[in-house]
């Protein structure tokens, strides 16, 4: 499975299940565009990044959702 494009694209080193540079590396809204239509999807819900609370990016197609609980601090949750 690990030669498979649908590895590299999920599970890979810099997947979307890992990446977490929506938050970070300014992306511009046609890159945002073009991941989701690659995975025929509206939104992505990113875990496992911490934020001061729960934040949603490029109008509302990426949520980041750690805000911090783990560390005994004020947190918030994202319903959907």
């Amino acid at each position: 499975m690990k030669s498979t494009n649908f590895y590299n694209i999920y599970y890979g080193r810099n997947s979307l299940i890992w990446y977490r540079g929506y938050f970070n590396d300014n992306l511009k809204d046609e890159h945002i565009s073009s991941i989701l239509k690659l995975i025929n999807s509206d939104h992505i819900v990113v875990g496992h990044c911490s934020n001061k609370e729960i934040v949603s990016l490029y109008d509302n197609k990426i949520f980041g959702v750690d805000s911090s609980i783990k560390k005994g601090k004020y947190g918030e949750i994202l319903f959907i």
